[in-house]
């Protein structure tokens, strides 16, 4: 049997911003540095699922769940609506 797990993750950010810009840098320095901000935007929102929304992301910052950030003076630009939606499950 395979069983597979979809999850649909509402995403706001602004890649002009501030606090976008200085994440998307220091994860360029510290994580990848061949990223674009696609590829950015979609590993923290993996990390934030993996990890949880009030977790430090490495070379990130925090994002914002729910309106709710840990830290502002440490907040990536990226807004989710949630950090652990419930899948859609599907087996063969």
């Amino acid at each position: 049997m395979t069983v597979e797990l979809t999850y649909i993750f509402e995403v706001e950010f602004d890649s002009a911003s501030d606090d976008f810009q200085e994440a998307f840098k220091s994860y360029r320095e510290v994580i990848n540095s061949n990223a674009d901000e696609d590829e950015f935007v979609k590993n923290v929102v993996y990390q934030a699922h993996r990890r949880g929304g009030d977790s430090l992301l490495e070379g990130v910052g925090y994002v914002k769940v729910n309106g709710r950030v840990e830290d502002e003076e440490m907040y990536c630009g990226i807004d989710l609506d949630d950090d652990d939606p419930i899948p859609e499950i599907h087996t063969s």
